[in-house]
Formats: structure tokens, C-alpha cells, sequence
């Protein structure tokens, strides 16, 4: 029998396009949970689809920012298959608890996460159900966040463009309120030192309010109308 190498390779690409692009898992995806309009709790999956394999981290922040189950930059605690019309995951929390297995699935933009099986050995801040929306403003390819704290508030900040501790115009800033769990969400770039030119910390801007985050050692300064109404020291929750 002759075969046909031609039709063989149009069929190889179009199916290496299918693949592609159903990878519709891959991505940011945010949410958040309010009760009576003040945020409880705050849930992210960084997801990569290669196939039907998923990868990446889940990061949830609960009780008004006093429990943040969020891995180190580097560690993948999440990984899954896909199926018919959903995803199995398996994922680790930061607070020791192993294997806790969940079914993700997405619809559009958006996704809800159900959890099938606690976390073992240990303790863990994963919610039980959950809806949340693809972010199509993050740049997936370079991100990297880092989560502090002072006495008062939690902060998340994202530096869009590469490494955390790299130039960026495109800082982003989630800040909540440990009393109430009022959040905030704001955009900025980052601030460098005017003699060696490395990043010293991120400026964000709110009508007449200015936010100052210094990185080292961390700190949150907020000014209002020019006037310094807060400037707490934090530290950098890493692992």
C-alpha cells in the first residue's frame, strides 16, 4: 500500500493545532469570596496545559488575610489530567497537608473548583467550592509575585514583566485589611535607587493617595494629599 506522507503531515498539524488550542486550562485564574460586601478569602490557580496534563500552583488566602496557603515562586503544588469535560487535580499545601484532590472545570472565562478529598498529614486552607475567572491582563510567561505582611494588612504584589526584583512598569498591588477584610486593588511600576539604579520597591497611586512598598527591609507607606498617614515595617511571607 502507498501511503500518502502528504495528507499524513496535514493531518499531524491539525491535530497538534486541536491540541493546542483546546488547551483551555492554561492560565491565571482569580476569585474572591464576600460575605455581607467584605472579602472573606481569595483564590488563585497558576495553570499550565501541556496536553492533558495540568501543572502549576494554587495559592488561597483566607480569613481576611491572617491564612495565606500560597507555595514558594518556584514549587509546582498542583498537578492534574484532564478528562471529557473536566480536570482531576492533585494538589499540597504550604501548610503540610499532601495529596488533597479536587475536579476543575472551565466554561468560557470561567472555572468552579470543587474539592473531592481533604489534604493528608497535615493542615491546609483550600476551599471547598469555588468560581473563578480567567485573568487575560496577566503576562504569563515572566510573572512573579510575592506576598507580605504588617500588622494590619496583607499584600500581594505582581511584577507583570520578569523577575520580581526587575524593572516594571506594570506593577500590580492586593492589599487587605486584616480587620474587615477589605481589599484593594491597585496598578503601579516599580522604584529604583537614583545612584545604582537597582529596584528598591513599587509606588502605586489611588486619587489623592500615594502607596509605597519598600522591599528591603519590607515596608508599607501610604500618603495622603502628601501627608505619611501609615507606614508600617512587614515581612515577606516565603516559605
Amino acid at each position: 500500500m502507498k501511503l500518502n506522507f502528504s495528507n499524513y503531515f496535514f493531518v499531524g498539524v491539525f491535530l497538534s493545532f486541536s491540541t493546542h488550542a483546546t488547551e483551555i486550562y492554561s492560565g491565571e485564574w482569580v476569585g474572591e469570596n464576600k460575605v455581607d460586601g467584605t472579602q472573606v478569602s481569595s483564590f488563585t490557580l497558576d495553570i499550565e496545559q501541556n496536553g492533558t496534563s495540568l501543572e502549576g500552583q494554587y495559592c488561597y488566602i483566607s480569613q481576611g488575610g491572617n491564612r495565606i496557603d500560597c507555595p514558594d515562586k518556584d514549587v509546582k503544588n498542583l498537578h492534574g489530567t484532564v478528562n471529557e469535560s473536566s480536570a482531576i487535580i492533585h494538589f499540597d499545601s504550604s501548610f503540610g497537608g499532601k495529596n488533597g484532590q479536587a475536579v476543575i472545570k472551565v466554561s468560557g472565562s470561567s472555572m468552579i473548583w470543587k474539592l473531592l478529598k481533604e489534604p493528608i498529614d497535615g493542615n491546609f486552607y483550600a476551599p471547598t467550592d469555588y468560581k473563578l475567572l480567567k485573568d487575560n491582563s496577566v503576562e504569563k510567561q515572566s510573572g512573579e509575585k510575592k506576598v507580605f505582611t504588617t500588622d494590619k494588612f496583607t499584600v500581594v504584589l505582581n511584577n507583570k514583566c520578569g523577575p520580581f526584583f526587575s524593572t516594571c512598569e506594570k506593577m500590580s498591588y492586593f492589599g487587605t485589611r486584616k480587620k474587615d477584610g477589605s481589599t484593594i486593588n491597585l496598578a503601579g511600576k516599580t522604584l529604583s535607587d537614583n545612584i545604582d539604579g537597582k529596584v528598591k520597591g513599587a509606588i502605586f497611586t489611588k486619587g489623592n493617595f500615594i502607596y509605597n512598598v519598600y522591599y528591603e527591609p519590607p515596608r508599607l507607606q501610604v500618603i495622603q494629599n502628601g501627608k505619611i498617614i501609615l507606614d508600617q515595617p512587614g515581612k515577606w511571607e516565603d516559605k
